[in-house]
């Protein structure tokens, strides 16, 4: 196992299951890798998610919905973002499109919506899933929910640029490519 720790003992874990016995062809023992790589996510992450290649969300995410309340309908294209804090929708919406564009892993932050109203921090990793010529294929998300006094310095700086909401719905209108995000 190889841990990736971050402040206040949060970590991201990727596990490799080796059989010492060598019994690659044994389907059980696949079976039994997927349960225990689908437990390890569920627990570490609040929210897993999918998109295509350009970064539109296309697949659904029965995390996202149970975390936001959102529909599939509502969370699609690039209806997440209304459930991301209205002052962090511009500076995320700004770093998925240059993630996107760059072909890059990503770490990032932002307040997220739940069922009930309240915004809770979330840490947000997202990876290209590529094929054997390297083009992307997917993007592998997760979210995890960060506690109350969790806080990146470079976050903060991003935040500390004050914009006025009207001045970020109508960037992220003027910058959405399908449907427009007017929630």
């Amino acid at each position: 196992m190889t841990a990736h720790p971050f402040p206040d003992d949060i970590c991201v874990a990727l596990v490799a299951c080796l059989d010492p016995e060598g019994r690659a062809d044994d389907h059980t023992l696949d079976r039994d890798q997927a349960t225990q790589a689908k437990l390890l996510i569920d627990k570490l992450a609040s929210i897993v998610w999918e998109s295509a290649p350009d970064g539109i969300v296309e697949t659904d995410s029965p995390t996202w919905r149970a975390f936001t309340g959102q529909s599939y309908d509502d969370w699609k294209v690039y209806g997440w973002l209304t459930a991301i804090h209205p002052d962090d929708r511009l500076v995320t919406m700004e770093q998925w499109r240059n993630t996107v564009q760059d072909e890059r892993a990503v770490k990032a932050e932002y307040r997220l919506r739940k069922q009930d109203g309240q915004y809770r921090r979330m840490r947000v990793h997202a990876v290209p899933s590529r094929d054997a010529h390297g083009q992307i294929m997917r993007w592998f998300g997760i979210n995890i929910e960060l506690p109350d006094h969790f806080d990146l310095p470079e976050i903060a700086a991003e935040r500390a640029v004050p914009k006025s909401r009207p001045q970020q719905q109508n960037a992220i209108l003027a910058n959405s490519d399908d449907e427009a995000v007017t929630r």
